[in-house]
């Protein structure tokens, strides 16, 4: 087998800085099942809706246990956000069905274990929610927060390369950390911009040339 990289530098607009770490994310699902009646009738129903304000009470609590949490020095606090609500068919329709989905922003060093661990009490909060629906609750996708070693060669290449950037920390998840987290040490460099994936998306030419210049400094440099 081949041996791996020594390094990998990811484009992405930093601003001539040198992104060494940045944010993971997690996608997750809460669907109640209640049963649909008449709203004229609505002892034969089981409202499906209802049980998610318990589910966002957790959501806050937890939100909250983030921000008082000592801050990463580059990338700041965990974050967490609602991110879809759905429910009901009509007006006079006792809901069957809802579901409710969010966005876990994590950082380098927490567990998928505990973010399971909040997925849990927020499943709890709504099944408890006083009547006879039912819920069940998911992860939909993950994608890993990265740090770059502060030995890695990489990362002394190109800060002598460009002695002026600062190492950053970035809010957003970037395919650097599929390389960092197969083992080859990846960092984020690119030229000042703005309007990342906008309709005015630009960059400063001027910037992108020095880029390019760090670069093949770099590449020269091993």
């Amino acid at each position: 087998m081949s041996p791996l990289p020594i390094g990998a530098i990811f484009l992405e607009p930093t601003e001539e800085n040198i992104g060494v770490c940045h944010k993971g994310f997690s996608w997750f699902e809460l669907e109640v099942e209640g049963r649909a009646a008449h709203g004229s009738r609505p002892e034969q129903g089981i409202d499906a809706i209802l049980p998610l304000n318990a589910a966002l009470e957790e959501l806050i609590k937890i939100q909250t246990e983030l921000i008082i949490r000592n801050p990463d020095p580059l990338l700041g606090h965990a974050t967490l956000h609602t991110s879809i609500i759905e429910g009901g068919t009509e007006l006079s329709v006792i809901p069957a069905h809802s579901r409710l989905q969010w966005e876990r922003r994590t950082l380098p060093g927490e567990s998928q274990q505990d973010l399971h661990l909040e997925l849990e009490r927020i499943h709890f909060a709504a099944a408890n929610h006083p009547g006879n629906h039912t819920a069940k609750s998911r992860e939909l996708f993950v994608r890993q927060p990265y740090k770059i070693a502060s030995d890695a060669q990489i990362l002394t290449h190109l800060q002598e390369a460009n002695p002026q950037s600062s190492q950053v920390g970035l809010s957003f998840w970037a395919d650097s950390a599929l390389a960092g987290n197969a083992g080859i040490p990846s960092v984020l460099f690119g030229p000042v911009g703005h309007g990342a994936h906008a309709v005015d998306e630009w960059v400063s030419l001027k910037s992108l040339v020095k880029v390019y210049k760090v670069l093949v400094a770099v590449i020269k440099g091993f």
